[in-house]
């Protein structure tokens, strides 16, 4: 979700007592239209980045809990796809002619940790919107989305004083394309640990592949 009126449909319609759930991504929070003078065809999206209007009532929204989770809508096409290199230079003669979407979610935990540190968020508000509100839609909490017993034991541990420059150039990504390269982030993960394995170490995969299927349980 990135505009506005979408946010204002759903908070009204919880109101009323309908079941409805609504997600947005850093970049909708983050990037504004202008930004893609510098960014170009990286930064295209379905729907669009908006104005920061938007943005400061999807903000409102995941505080006052109408929008209820921040996903990274993570779509890592390659650069030739995007018609741009990886600073953002049309390669292509239109951007009508440039696929949308990019790579989210290696650099979607430090630009929010980064406005938690802002005052944006509680970082207990983050843990919400991104941890334990998608693992109650998908059905799968507490399973996931929670730290207690009988969970799976998923958790990533971070450094709030930790800075650090987003470079496309070392995301982990197959595929690279962001429209993030140089920004400034404060709050880093500098560990991952799935199902008690460590999987990622100070900016680096670890271990070797545990990850299983999780099945809804439907209440």
């Amino acid at each position: 979700m990135s505009s506005k009126q979408a946010a204002y449909m759903v908070r009204d319609a919880k109101a009323r007592g309908m079941r409805i759930t609504a997600e947005t991504g850093p970049h909708y929070l983050l990037r504004q239209p202008s930004d893609m003078d510098k960014v170009g065809s990286l930064l295209k999206m379905n729907p669009p980045v908006r104005t920061q209007d938007h943005a400061e009532v999807l903000w409102e929204g995941l505080r006052s809990g109408y929008v209820d989770m921040l996903a990274t809508d993570h779509s890592p096409h390659t650069l030739e796809e995007k018609g741009s290199d990886i600073y953002g230079k049309l390669t292509k003669p239109a951007i009508w002619d440039c696929i949308s979407g990019f790579c989210g979610v290696e650099t979607g935990v430090p630009l929010i940790l980064t406005e938690v540190n802002k005052g944006r968020l509680t970082l207990n508000q983050y843990v919400k919107v991104a941890c334990e509100n998608p693992a109650r839609v998908w059905q799968i909490y507490p399973k996931k989305g929670a730290i207690r017993l009988g969970s799976d034991g998923d958790v990533t541990i971070i450094d709030m004083d930790k800075e650090s420059i987003i470079d496309v150039n070392k995301l982990h990504s197959k595929n690279k394309p962001s429209p993030w390269h140089g920004w400034k982030v404060k709050g880093l993960p500098v560990a991952t640990i799935v199902r008690g394995h460590a999987q990622m170490r100070d900016g680096e995969p670890i271990g070797k592949a545990v990850g299983k299927m999780v099945k809804p349980t439907p209440e």
